[in-house]
């Protein structure tokens, strides 16, 4: 870098938007292309990071635990809920109607190229609306536990499993993309993100007494018996939160560090 927004490649001078600002030591630079021709340069930095390895007793501790389901994307233990935008769901009339006409295009003709980046820009976008709308998403939770060092706890799902039964809608709420923002926007608010075990069953679960029942997709509310009228994704989310406090109990809660992203 010749300059703060300007870079030189191979003798030439090349002036770039600097999206954020450039932290720590670089240590290498790559420059990548997008489908549409766009470049970016992105910066490998080296940073000192404060590692957190454990429960901290010098801070009061707070907690929040979150179901993800297909209805409603985001539902807490408090009942709070979020919806997901589906942006793919809004766009998609859009984008097979570019499709088709990039489909009837001549190959190697000039309108075959141009109908080509009018088509990727488009998924482009709806890439980067989820990226954004989790972001902010992200942020917001992660608010709410600002102040206090605190513990998000989440599932770990089988993102590959799920899309075979559903599809393109699992694809659109790009779960793994969420997760991913989240844990990244959470180590600058002292916040670690938890996965509870894979197999730690969560649906169907009384949070007080740990019964089980055997629910279908259909099925909302159960009575449980203990007397009360369960929400399903509540139940969940506050089942997970126990969970997730028995690992914090038993002081092996480590930050999550190798997360799948999924566009």
């Amino acid at each position: 870098m010749t300059e703060d927004n300007k870079i030189k490649i191979n003798g030439q001078n090349y002036k770039f938007h600097k999206s954020r600002r450039i932290e720590g030591k670089v240590k290498t630079i790559t420059i990548k292309r997008d489908t549409r021709g766009q470049m970016y340069i992105c910066f490998a930095c080296e940073v000192d990071q404060k590692v957190m390895t454990g429960i901290k007793s010098t801070a009061p501790q707070k907690a929040r635990a979150i179901d993800f389901g297909l209805k409603d994307f985001l539902v807490f233990d408090d009942g709070s809920r979020i919806s997901s935008p589906e942006f793919l769901r809004r766009s998609i009339q859009e984008l097979r109607r570019v499709s088709r006409a990039h489909s009837r295009k001549q190959k190697g003709s000039g309108n075959r190229e141009q109908s080509r980046r009018q088509l990727a820009k488009l998924q482009e976008k709806v890439a980067n609306q989820r990226l954004d709308w989790a972001r902010k998403t992200a942020h917001a939770i992660c608010k709410s536990l600002e102040g206090a060092t605190g513990f998000i706890f989440i599932e770990d799902l089988n993102l590959q499993g799920m899309k075979k039964l559903w599809g393109r809608k699992v694809s659109d709420l790009a779960y793994g993309l969420f997760v991913s923002e989240l844990t990244r926007v959470s180590k600058s608010y002292d916040i670690e993100v938890v996965k509870i075990g894979r197999f730690e069953r969560s649906t169907g679960v009384c949070s007080k007494t740990g019964l089980i029942v055997d629910l279908t997709l259909a099925d909302r509310n159960w009575n449980c018996d203990c007397g009360h009228m369960h929400n399903r994704d509540t139940e969940s989310a506050k089942t997970i939160l126990k969970a997730g406090l028995g690992l914090a109990r038993d002081n092996a809660v480590r930050p999550e560090r190798k997360l799948r992203q999924a566009m």
